[in-house]
């Protein structure tokens, strides 16, 4: 028997800050998070997927950066509700980079590339709406 809707989890938002201020590109990095792996609330397992997210950038570049203005990555319900999700940013072709704040980067000059939004650690993911703060860049 279904216990209804309380038991999905209700797609999140992304809120970027596509900056590329410090860099010497004059258009945006196109930014899309997309719910994918776990799609129900319950409890989830470190290294679950979460979501993917593709970045998209069409000029000459060397690579892009994802960062947080904070040490490590959460989702955070919109409505304040629930305590907030750990997560990380995974992908074969990503480095983190040595620092106080959370930064990962590639060496990828193709036009689009995609990280994988994972669970850190195990923990009850409820039903809700969450955001995520990140910034993106190409270099």
């Amino acid at each position: 028997m279904s216990k209804g809707i309380g038991r999905h989890l209700v797609l999140w938002t992304c809120v970027f800050g596509c900056t590329l201020a410090p860099l010497a590109h004059a258009t945006e990095v196109n930014a899309v998070l997309r719910q994918q792996g776990v799609t129900r609330a319950g409890r989830v397992h470190d290294g679950a997927q979460l979501g993917v997210l593709y970045l998209t950038y069409h000029g000459s570049h060397a690579g892009f950066k994802v960062w947080s203005e904070t040490p490590s990555l959460s989702l955070t319900d919109v409505n304040g509700l629930h305590a907030p999700i750990r997560v990380r940013l995974e992908n074969k072709d990503w480095q983190s980079e040595p620092g106080n704040k959370y930064a990962v980067t590639t060496t990828s000059a193709q036009d689009r590339v995609e990280l994988n939004l994972v669970a850190d650690g195990e923990q009850a993911l409820p039903a809700a709406s969450w955001k995520i703060d990140l910034q993106a860049a190409i270099f």
